[in-house]
């Protein structure tokens, strides 16, 4: 197998208050944000994408689980 030039990382985090538009068509759309941890896993993100690092994100679909926990209280 070929060698990798850059990392890849997945960071798995609750909240995210922005993404580098260059990461993803959607990245302006993402965001969950609560507290402080938000600030730190953008810088974070910002950082090692400006550094060539090859950056996945997962969070939890809110949006779903605000969705059924709506419609389960119907």
């Amino acid at each position: 197998m070929g060698e990798r030039k850059n990392p890849r990382i997945l960071m798995v985090t609750p909240e995210i208050t922005y993404l580098p538009e260059k990461i993803s068509p959607i990245a302006k759309y993402v965001n969950a944000k609560v507290g402080g941890l938000a600030d730190v896993t953008s810088a974070l993100v910002q950082n090692l994408f400006d550094l060539g690092v090859d950056v996945h994100l997962a969070i939890p679909n809110y949006r779903n689980l605000f969705r059924h926990r709506l419609s389960s209280e119907d």
